[in-house]
């Protein structure tokens, strides 16, 4: 007579199966599904940090030409026999009309006009002593610098929308530079587009950080940043 073999279950053991070739295919799309949502999540967190860091790096190099500046003792005399203010500033160029260049120079003027009304008591003319260049690296960059005369108008708007300053303005293409500088014993940040003072009525300067992929470095026209560094004329700077 012959015997029929058992069935697993018949015989009490386990049946053992692996994973069907839908099943594996659906369990490496999952994974890929997953690996995809997290790559994309950290360069924008990436992007972000570095975004942040920019930020924060120009912040820290005005506050180091603040400090200078407050530090520094004069050893130069005016015809009258007043000592003469040493500034300490930050430059910041612009090499193509309305594009700022991916540095900033902190700058001192060891040698300043006995003029302290002159324009070129405060800005970067080509013989002052350059203390440090600070590059700005990777594809972020200063898209705006504005002035304004309240800090809120400099804000960014819905959507990380530059403002349209209505009580202040825009750094004009035309005068190639910014300067912020500090000097003893005054407090004030002094505040010069190219080599003339910006307007008297300005107590906020706005310094806009954008990341290339929202607006390239090669063009002026960006309408969006990610962070705005303040300025005012009490010397109070601050990161957005």
């Amino acid at each position: 007579m012959n015997k029929h073999p058992l069935a697993p279950s018949e015989r009490g053991g386990t049946e053992h199966r692996g994973f069907t070739l839908i099943e594996l295919i659906v369990i490496i799309s999952i994974f890929a599904i997953m690996a995809s949502v997290a790559l994309f999540n950290f360069n924008g967190f990436k992007s972000n940090v570095s975004l942040n860091n920019l930020s924060h790096d120009i912040a820290l190099t005005i506050r180091q030409a603040q400090v200078s500046g407050w530090n520094t003792i004069t050893t130069s005399f005016d015809a009258n026999g007043n000592p003469l203010r040493l500034p300490q500033g930050v430059y910041f160029g612009m090499t193509t009309p309305g594009i700022f260049d991916d540095q900033m120079i902190l700058y001192g003027k060891l040698n300043p006009p006995a003029d302290e009304s002159a324009g070129s008591y405060y800005d970067l003319p080509n013989n002052d002593v350059i203390a440090d260049t600070v590059k700005i690296q990777g594809p972020n960059h200063i898209s705006r610098i504005l002035y304004s005369s309240d800090l809120t108008s400099l804000s960014l708007g819905t959507n990380h929308q530059i403002p349209a300053v209505s009580t202040g303005g825009i750094i004009a293409a035309a005068a190639d530079s910014v300067s912020i500088a500090f000097s003893r014993p005054l407090p004030e940040a002094l505040l010069f587009e190219g080599s003339a003072p910006v307007p008297a009525a300005t107590q906020y300067l706005g310094i806009y950080i954008t990341a290339d992929t929202d607006c390239p470095v090669t063009t002026s026209t960006c309408s969006t940043a990610s962070y705005v560094i303040t300025v005012s004329r009490s010397g109070e700077i601050e990161v957005q």
